[in-house]
């Protein structure tokens, strides 16, 4: 049966806080010496094993508890044996973890006569504790340990944010994606740089990862589009220009209604509502970026902040809900505005 979760307590090894890693090690209790000796040569060379006997309380749900684990564990170890191949229980906790996309290192302690590997590990090369002389495998412990300890410390980084994302997202989904649960600031922003920058065998973010990243930039987008629109209607009260803009801006709405209006009637096109629909938010980010124009320039040398968020408001926008905004045309007044302003 697969096992998880290990804290041996001894003294010589490193103190919870000193572990690079965090590994979960899949086996058959028939190789339980085996993974014994294993989990403590790791444990001090500061990698964190999860053992499930060790773990997981008599009150604690058995199979929950796994899930647990492997959901926090950065690689799953898995011994490759006659009786880990045929287990059934050794066979869930690789299906859960493909599910979740973990880094997976198979290790071969026994001869496997003949034994069909579950897919996920078969594709993967294997680290031999028993010697193997196609691989070079000499059957030294403290060799493969070595070779193993440097299988695990590949791409730390990363892999340890895939663990660390995953399980922010697993909390969110689990808890219907409550927007209170999403990502913003510093961790939203590195978050989208962790996705573009994945190593070349690590593996693939996870729909939940790329959920969660996702519906973060949304919520982001639409809290900065409430703030720039409340801080508008602040700064044109402030300058004097509130009447102006909103009297402009609804002649720009009435002018962009009734263009839609007479298009459809005279034409029934498309094409010609866009065309006008088009001109309209022309129209729109030009008054934009004016006001932020004016802002920029107030005495005392404006207020940069305000000027930049109005600029925004007159560009597209792709990721925006409204599809008015994503489509929006570019206007290059707007994009000076926002230069200036940064």
């Amino acid at each position: 049966m697969a096992m998880s979760a290990a804290f041996a307590g001894l003294a010589s090894n490193p103190g919870p806080n000193e572990f690079k890693l965090n590994s979960f090690i899949s086996y058959s209790r028939r190789d339980m010496d085996f993974v014994d000796r294993l989990q403590q040569a790791l444990r001090e060379r500061r990698i964190e094993v999860y053992v499930d006997r060790q773990h997981i309380e008599k009150a604690e749900v058995w199979w929950e508890r796994i899930k647990q684990l492997i959901t926090d564990a950065d690689t799953i170890i898995f011994v490759l044996s006659p009786d880990s191949v045929d287990s059934k229980t050794c066979s869930d906790e690789v299906e859960f973890a493909e599910k979740l996309n973990k880094r997976f290192v198979p290790i071969v302690a026994r001869d496997l006569e003949g034994r069909a590997v579950p897919a996920a590990l078969a594709r993967l090369n294997y680290i031999f504790f028993l010697p193997n002389l196609a691989v070079g495998a000499s059957g030294d412990f403290d060799e493969a340990v070595g070779e193993l300890t440097t299988a695990l410390e590949t791409d730390i980084s990363w892999i340890r944010e895939h663990t660390r994302l995953g399980a922010l997202a697993l909390r969110w989904e689990t808890r219907a994606r409550p927007s209170e649960l999403l990502l913003r600031g510093a961790e939203l922003n590195a978050a989208e740089t962790w996705l573009t920058m994945r190593p070349a065998k690590a593996p693939d973010p996870t729909d939940s990862h790329l959920a969660i990243v996702t519906e973060s930039r949304r919520a982001a987008t639409r809290r900065q589009r409430m703030f720039a629109g409340a801080l508008l209607t602040a700064v044109l009260g402030a300058t004097g220009l509130a009447g102006a803009a909103y009297w402009q801006s609804q002649l720009a709405n009435t002018a962009q209604s009734v263009a839609e209006k007479e298009a459809t009637r005279a034409v029934r096109s498309e094409a010609a509502t866009f065309k006008v629909t088009k001109e309209a938010q022309i129209t729109q980010s030009g008054l934009l970026s004016e006001a932020a124009r004016v802002i920029s320039d107030l005495p005392g040398g404006g207020d940069a902040l305000s000027a930049a968020l109005l600029a925004i408001e007159g560009l597209p926008d792709e990721t925006s809900d409204d599809p008015l905004q994503a489509r929006r045309p570019f206007v290059a007044a707007a994009q000076l505005q926002l230069d200036r302003a940064f």
